[in-house]
C-alpha cells in the first residue's frame, strides 16, 4: 500500500508484487519488457518493503539500477516513502486493520502521490509520527474507521 505513492509523476510506472525470498520468471519478464528509464534522481526499479537481497541481485543481473526503501517495520518503510515523496503536503492515514480502508487509500496515492502512512489503531507509531513532523503544513487525511 505505502509503494502506491511512488506509481505517480514522475515515475508514472507500475507497482509489481513478488515473492519476497525470489524473483519470479513472469515479474522479471515484466521488468525487461517495461524496460524502466527511472525517475531523475531515482534508480531504475525501486523495490519497497521486506524484499530479500537475492531479489535485488537478481534485478541488477537483468541491468537495471536498484533503489531499496525498507525500514525495520512496515510504519518506517511507508514514512520513508513519504521522505521519498519529499514530503508533500497531503498525507493519508490508514490503519493496519485489514478492513480500514487501505485499498482506497493505494487507490488516491497512486492518483496523486500522496503518500500514505500506517497507524495501529490504538498508538500512532513513532515514525508516521515523525513522518507528519516533517510535512510542513500537512493536510492529513484519516481513512477508514
Amino acid at each position: 500500500m505505502a509503494a502506491s505513492a511512488l506509481q505517480h509523476f514522475p515515475a508514472n510506472g507500475p507497482l509489481l508484487l513478488t515473492d519476497p525470498n525470489r524473483l519470479p520468471g513472469i515479474v522479471a519478464a515484466e521488468i525487461c519488457r517495461l524496460n524502466p528509464a527511472g525517475a531523475p534522481d531515482s534508480a531504475q526499479v525501486v523495490v519497497v518493503g521486506s524484499v530479500g537481497r537475492g531479489v535485488l541481485a537478481d534485478v541488477r543481473r537483468l541491468g537495471f539500477s536498484v533503489e531499496r526503501l525498507a525500514g525495520s517495520s512496515m510504519f518506517k518503510t511507508a514514512a520513508l516513502v513519504a521522505q521519498r515523496r519529499d514530503y508533500p503536503e497531503n498525507i493519508q492515514i490508514v490503519s493496519t486493520d485489514p478492513a480500514s480502508g487501505g485499498a482506497v487509500a493505494a487507490s488516491w496515492s497512486a492518483h496523486t502521490g500522496d503518500p500514505t502512512l500506517l497507524t495501529e489503531k490504538e498508538l500512532l507509531p513513532g515514525a508516521t509520527r515523525q513522518a507528519i513532523l516533517n510535512t510542513k503544513n500537512a493536510k492529513i487525511y484519516v481513512i477508514g474507521g
